[in-house]
């Protein structure tokens, strides 16, 4: 009897106050993903195309794949996809949109294919609450680091003495405060199971 397979895809379009190119390099930093994709326990780059996801399937046993960087167009596209001969076929993409105003659209998509004896252990950790979770922190993350890299390069340069009596700057204080509203709300959110 042959498994069926299914397909998890996920969806998020919103818009950030920022420029494409910060949003571009925020969003390359795939190891920084599991800090807010909770389906995610870790990233590792292999080389400056590939990184190694691994995803837990629970009791000790987890999933993992190769993903090659299909696209990395600076300000509009970074795109990936597993290597071939992995039991779970996932890719995703992230683009952006300059927008008037300084703004720039963010397109997010992820899609995860395989047998339902490879997703059905993931469930709990690949569920249509738990992805739409982890899109909409991507979507405040990537405002926290945009605007962390944006401080970081509007703030003057304090002397010694200047910064002593500052106290340590925190960045994530900074961020915050630069970043809310942390973007507009969400054009469209949207997440679909299929069988195939």
């Amino acid at each position: 009897m042959q498994d069926t397979i299914l397909t998890i895809e996920g969806r998020h379009d919103f818009v950030l106050r920022a420029a494409p190119d910060r949003v571009h390099r925020a969003a390359r930093r795939f190891k920084e993903f599991p800090r807010f994709m909770r389906h995610v326990d870790t990233i590792r780059e292999i080389d400056e195309g590939h990184h190694r996801w691994t995803v837990r399937q629970g009791e000790g046993a987890s999933v993992e794949w190769d993903a090659e960087l299909l696209a990395d167009v600076p300000g509009e596209l970074i795109a990936w996809h597993s290597m071939p001969g992995h039991e779970l076929a996932a890719s995703g993409w992230i683009g952006t949109t300059s927008w008037p105003g300084g703004r720039t659209a963010v397109q997010v998509e992820l899609v995860y294919r395989g047998s339902e004896h490879v997703l059905a252990p993931l469930r709990d950790r690949l569920s249509l609450p738990r992805l739409v979770e982890d899109l909409n922190a991507l979507e405040y993350w990537l405002a926290g680091a945009v605007a962390v890299e944006q401080s970081t390069e509007t703030e003057p340069e304090a002397g010694a003495g200047d910064r002593a009596d500052q106290g340590a700057v925190d960045e994530v204080d900074v961020a915050s405060r630069d970043s809310f509203p942390a973007s507009d709300p969400p054009a469209w959110t949207g997440i679909t199971i299929r069988n195939r």
